[in-house]
């Protein structure tokens, strides 16, 4: 796990091009604080920084930027090669001379396994978490790629004729003339989706690969141009495949995921630094932490947050999960002053608008794991691969009971559920807790109440169901730009031509769109604040394909979601420990903005900072300040997104 940055340009007449090429990688130092390194042809006008994360071969063998054997390319990589003492073998036996090895870094059989097989082979053979920047001297060709799930960032854009490159945009913004020019036509797309969605970004002409891209780059008329764009693999082919050849006995489908499931956590053990894991003592996290202690001759450690102000306290059913086990479970209980402190950084870490409210305990929890490890297995991405959010059991079944009501009975609805304010909502939902068993137990009783008046007032399909549980519905004055070219809109719904049910649509889109853009750029960028490493089991694309093959009732029923997973699990600990509500990772903010975040929130929705900057409707944003801090409506989540683009807005 690394960073890096670069460029490539017509004509470097900048004075010192490796001092820019410092400054870049300076610029992600926490990336890879152990070590740098350059590369820069000065013929070419190519340049490449790196920062290092040691992760496997710990010497100088695995530095970079790394020159294959031939000396015909040059990489940086950021990411780990799952399989790649795998694909050694594989090359070792074809090739019809003997490799003569430097060291055991998966970079190295990288770039063996490109000279031997290409590029776009290679991307398609290996496992893994990747971002990958090569130059090719021969041909004299940048080629860029990406990961096919999107776990590892890599933006592009341009500095008048120059591409400019890297893991974060704060490196680009290092370069002499990159103008970092806001693009207002995305924010409507950041406010729906609190998150700006993937090709887009925060700036003009700079851009997010998406998941499975790979872009060539050339210069030609002193210009550097995109040459080729194109996916080496296809999620949405691996869905239609999976789908003619489904499994119909749950024993076969009990064994072949949890036998590829054990796969990817042991390949993803691979570490020449202490490795660990998260532990909410939900379903994912407890069966890739059992996996883990499985295949370890030695105690894991497990690492598990609490908040001392939110009634979703996950820690006694994570040590209740570790003492089963018998894993090394580290709980640490978070202050509101901690949290305070980390949510007045989270502008630096995120260096573009994000305003997912769990990155605020992701990266404490990632902070706290760093103090004794260099990298952490994650459950993430057990929700979107085998049916766990909420939305899979909930959106079909509202779909059902109101696709047929009238629009009188539809605004009588509508009318009931406006009937009880935001905190008289806090109020029922804390004396629920308090007297329902843990497995009835309906945690953010409020946006979900929200959620289904939507849905019974505003869906007149299937595709609107999964829109309204998934966006956030402001008004369109909110922000002065009306341009959000409904991009990600369109792009969910081209899922519907696999005829797919509604669950499974949903779920595809989620790993489209939600997965890549929110939940993986949370993981990644408040790890790598710390240098911590994290890993994602549940991501392997074989894993992937093969949970795809599995009928939706071997995921989820009207009750209950990832089926499959909980049968797994129960055979490493008892049901009675795992078996209660998704809660997920939340924290109080719809409290702490009328409490203690206060005069924080206040401070930057300033009339003259709004208006001076022209992005959002001062008028709008009070009126939804008001609504919250007076307890009519819980506008928190909205909120949150502004807050968040105005405190990334004051460190610009």
């Amino acid at each position: 796990m690394c960073g890096f940055a670069g460029f490539l340009t017509h004509s470097p007449n900048f004075s010192s091009p490796k001092a820019i090429l410092g400054a870049m990688g300076d610029a992600i130092y926490t990336r890879g604080p152990d070590s740098q390194g350059q590369f820069f042809d000065s013929t070419n006008g190519i340049g490449l920084s790196f920062r290092r994360l040691s992760i496997l071969d710990l010497s100088e063998a695995g530095a970079q930027p790394m020159q294959s054997i031939s000396g015909r390319y040059v990489i940086t990589f950021n990411g780990e090669i799952y399989n790649h003492l795998d694909l050694r073998k594989e090359i070792e036996v074809k090739s019809s001379s003997p490799i003569n090895w430097n060291g055991h870094s998966d970079t190295e059989t990288l770039l063996a396994c490109i000279e031997f097989y290409g590029f776009e082979e290679t991307l398609s053979k290996c496992k893994g978490m990747f971002s990958i920047a090569l130059w090719d001297k021969k041909l004299a060709i940048l080629s860029l790629a990406r990961d096919r799930f999107g776990e590892k960032p890599l933006y592009y854009g341009w500095a008048k004729k120059s591409l400019v490159f890297g893991s974060e945009l704060k490196a680009l913004k290092k370069f002499p003339s990159f103008e970092g020019r806001i693009n207002k036509n995305v924010i409507p797309l950041y406010m729906k989706f609190n998150y700006i969605p993937a090709p887009h970004s925060i700036y003009k002409e700079c851009y997010k690969l998406m998941p499975s891209e790979l872009i060539r780059f050339k210069i030609k008329e002193n210009s550097c141009i995109k040459i080729e764009q194109k996916n080496f693999w296809s999620i949405q082919s691996v869905v239609e495949s999976s789908q003619a050849s489904q499994i119909t006995s749950n024993e076969e489908a009990k064994h072949l995921i949890k036998s590829s499931l054990e796969s990817s956590v042991k390949s993803q053990m691979l570490s020449d630094v202490p490795l660990g894991g998260f532990l909410s003592g939900g379903v994912d996290s407890s069966l890739i932490t059992a996996m883990m202690q499985k295949n370890s001759m030695k105690k894991i450690q497990t690492f598990t947050a609490k908040f001392e102000s939110s009634s979703l306290d996950e820690s006694k059913m994570a040590k209740d999960i570790a003492d089963y086990l018998g894993l090394e479970n580290i709980v640490t209980t978070v202050s509101d002053a901690e949290a305070m402190t980390v949510i007045k950084n989270l502008s630096k870490i995120y260096d573009e608008p994000f305003a997912d409210s769990s990155q605020i305990p992701t990266t404490l929890i990632s902070s706290i794991a760093k103090k004794h490890l260099t990298v952490a297995l994650s459950g993430d991405a057990g929700d979107e691969v085998f049916g766990g959010y909420n939305r899979y059991k909930w959106g079909p079944y509202i779909w059902d009971k109101t696709k047929n009501l009238s629009p009188t009975t539809r605004r009588l609805l509508s009318k009931s559920f406006n009937i009880i304010n935001s905190r008289q909502m806090h109020s029922i939902e804390n004396i629920l807790s308090k007297i329902l068993p843990r497995r009835l137990k309906i945690s953010l009783i409020n946006e979900k109440v929200k959620k289904i008046n939507l849905i019974t007032s505003n869906a007149n399909s299937p595709q609107d169901v999964y829109k309204l549980l998934t966006e956030n519905n402001l008004s369109n004055a909110i922000c002065t730009s009306k341009n959000d070219n409904h991009v990600l809109s369109d792009f969910r719904l081209k899922d519907s031509d696999l005829g797919l049910d509604i669950a499974h649509q949903m779920m595809l889109n989620d790993t489209l769109t939600y997965l890549p853009d929110d939940i993986l750029c949370k993981v990644d960028r408040a790890s790598m604040s710390v240098s911590l490493e994290t890993r994602i089991p549940f991501l392997d694309h074989e894993l992937f394909a093969l949970a795809w093959r599995l009928p939706l009732e071997m995921k989820v029923d009207g009750r209950n979601g990832k089926l499959i997973l909980k049968r797994i699990l129960s055979d490493f600990v008892p049901e009675k420990l795992f078996n209660r509500p998704k809660a997920g990772f939340a924290v109080p903010i719809s409290a702490w903005l009328r409490g203690p975040l206060r005069s924080w929130a206040e401070s930057l929705l300033d009339e003259k900072l709004i208006n001076e900057d022209g992005f959002f409707n001062f008028c709008e944003v009070m009126n939804m300040w008001n609504k919250h801090v007076s307890g009519s409506q819980d506008m928190s989540n909205e909120l949150w997104s502004i807050l968040m683009f105005q405190a990334w807005r004051l460190d610009q």
